[in-house]
């Protein structure tokens, strides 16, 4: 992926590249991805609710799939870019929104 000198998740580019940029450029991201999602987990009430801010491509929520179905819990993702909407392939849907203003639903 190239980096745009002015570089924002706002961008087609970055968005679309993100998964592998972020491997690339955070060989542990996918370890730290997957301990966050172990600690949420033991958080995680029935029918409660996970908010994932900077929701991006979805990877923190497709970690929690089996824990959000087995819990009847729901998942929301919020990111400020609709790039990243573009290309997100976690569980619902991201939610375009600046989380500093979001009403965020019970």
């Amino acid at each position: 992926m190239e980096i745009p000198q002015d570089w924002t998740f706002k961008t087609e580019g970055v968005a679309a590249g993100f998964d592998q940029h972020v491997r690339e450029q955070l060989p542990w991201y996918d370890l730290m991805s997957g301990a966050v999602a172990h600690i949420a987990r033991h958080y995680l009430p029935e029918g409660g609710v996970l908010l994932d801010i900077g929701g991006s491509t979805g990877n923190l929520g497709r970690n929690m799939e089996g824990v959000l179905k087995t819990r009847g819990a729901s998942y929301i993702a919020v990111d400020n870019s609709p790039q990243m909407a573009e290309v997100y392939s976690g569980p619902g849907k991201l939610q375009i929104a600046d989380i500093r203003t979001m009403e965020v639903p019970e």
